[in-house]
């Protein structure tokens, strides 16, 4: 009922459920003559949330993205340097290694900063590339993009030497 006619989805359900199983294991407790009901509502699995597919990048896609931050400015290095590291390795920063800063600062980049920068550049590169423009290009997608096997050419971009 809740799917169908409410339309929440199945993580909602599940979340539901957990409540009722809650409520349900306390009862159990004081009440043992209804042990049979108890049981036949614990018995109700939750219902495994469905999962989006990560889209990954191309080749082509991936140089195009590399090719669209400006290399003449410290933010399009730095951009740049960071995509590449992601596409290339696909391992999250540790905490406390902060390699990208804030515009030159002592302070770290936050994680929406970072996904700010990629979809900026995503759009520049989407002029390049139109298939990039169909995807949400986020940190996640590039790490993904290394995972699918993505052979990555950042000599490629643009027929630019990398500065790197």
């Amino acid at each position: 009922m809740l799917e169908d006619e409410r339309h929440n989805t199945g993580r909602t359900r599940s979340q539901r459920l957990a409540a009722i199983h809650s409520l349900f294991r306390h009862a159990a407790l004081g009440h043992p003559e209804h042990a049979a009901l108890i049981a036949r509502v614990l018995a109700i699995r939750p219902r495994k949330p469905s999962r989006k597919t990560v889209s990954w990048l191309t080749g082509d896609e991936a140089d195009a993205l590399l090719a669209a931050p400006d290399p003449g400015t410290w933010t399009g290095r730095r951009d740049r340097l960071l995509m590449l590291l992601m596409l290339t390795s696909g391992n999250p920063a540790r905490p406390g290694n902060f390699v990208f800063t804030a515009r030159g600062t002592a302070r770290k980049m936050s994680a929406d900063a970072v996904a700010e920068r990629i979809k900026i550049h995503a759009a520049a590169a989407s002029a390049a590339c139109p298939g990039i423009a169909a995807k949400t290009v986020s940190p996640h997608v590039l790490r993904h993009s290394f995972a699918m096997g993505l052979p990555v050419n950042p000599q490629a971009s643009a027929g630019r030497p990398s500065p790197f």
